[in-house]
């Protein structure tokens, strides 16, 4: 790897500014110092124009990366060199002329569950009131418990974790990762398996973005990668990609590398019946998108033919 010895050139890196945001940000702002000491590095905070100021919208009617498109702007712009995301808000169809070029090494991928009385999701009373903004959430927690009540919600981790205490909700569906990388962990009252709960494509993993002709930083970013993340990655997001769906559609995919073989665990939701469709596979590390292809042939030779139809 060859990096340019220099220390006049500030490197801005584009992030949100939430408190997770700004976390995940500052990961990759410190390894790079520590890795390349001749470079100045920055936060840069960007607003988004939509998420952050419709804030009463349900994310799903907001459109795919909503989160993402005015940090990307900011890089086209060459308002800022890098951009950090959580993997799982990105389109899988990135931006012309952007590059994702490292992905972290992935933080527990799991859903959680946070009630109120610190209880599990099937101990909820009937009639519980859930709160999720995700579709794929909201289907794979119905699939299990058809009585419970889903409730949309927005915000940053704190404030849907305060939704229980204001008593909005009587427990939440969120990411592991987030309350992890924030110290919140202690308020999870359970860990959802990823065999009833299949996390969204990328869950847990950071994403970093650059210009795709910013030749300098290219290796230096990518010196950030971690190769089995990039490889489980590109697998889930593949299968999302075929589905022509994103973050508004009940689709989940996590893959793992067991044995020197790539395992991916998929799911499809339908939100009008309630009901969730499993798919296993195993293919070659070598070739993660296939494992994807292999994906949704098996849905379409099964009972979820219908939704593979629906999406595509």
């Amino acid at each position: 790897m060859i990096v340019t010895d220099r220390s006049d050139r500030v490197i801005k890196i584009a992030t949100r500014n939430s408190r997770l945001a700004t976390f995940q940000a500052t990961v990759v702002k410190e390894e790079l110092e520590s890795r390349f000491p001749n470079y100045k590095f920055e936060l840069n905070y960007v607003r988004s124009e939509v998420g952050d100021l419709n804030k009463d919208k349900p994310l799903a009617d907001l459109g795919l990366g909503v989160f993402v498109r005015s940090i990307e702007q900011s890089l086209l712009a060459c308002e800022s060199d890098i951009a950090v995301h959580s993997l799982k808000d990105v389109p899988t169809i990135l931006t012309d002329g952007l590059e994702m070029v490292a992905f972290l090494e992935r933080e527990d991928a799991r859903d959680v569950h946070v009630s109120r009385e610190n209880i599990g999701l099937t101990e909820l009373p009937i009639g519980a009131r859930i709160g999720t903004s995700s579709p794929r959430r909201a289907v794979q927690i119905l699939n299990m418990r058809s009585d419970l009540q889903i409730v949309p919600i927005r915000g940053n981790v704190p404030t849907r974790i305060a939704k229980i205490e204001t008593l909005e909700c009587d427990a939440v569906v969120l990411a592991a990762a987030g309350l992890k990388r924030l110290q919140l962990d202690n308020y999870i009252s359970e860990y959802l398996g990823i065999d009833d709960f299949v996390p969204a494509p990328g869950q847990g993993i950071i994403g970093v973005q650059i210009r795709s002709d910013d030749q300098e930083l290219y290796p230096i970013v990518r010196s950030l990668n971690n190769v089995e993340s990039e490889v489980c990655s590109e697998s889930e997001r593949r299968f999302l990609e075929l589905l022509g769906s994103g973050c508004q559609m009940p689709v989940g995919a996590h893959a793992r590398i067991i044995k020197g073989e790539l395992h991916m665990i998929s799911s499809i939701g339908d939100l009008n019946l309630n009901k969730c469709y499993v798919s296993r596979v195993v293919g070659q590390l070598e070739k993660p998108k296939n494992l994807a292809e292999e994906t949704k042939y098996d849905f379409e030779s099964g009972e979820a033919k219908y939704l593979i139809e629906r999406y595509t």
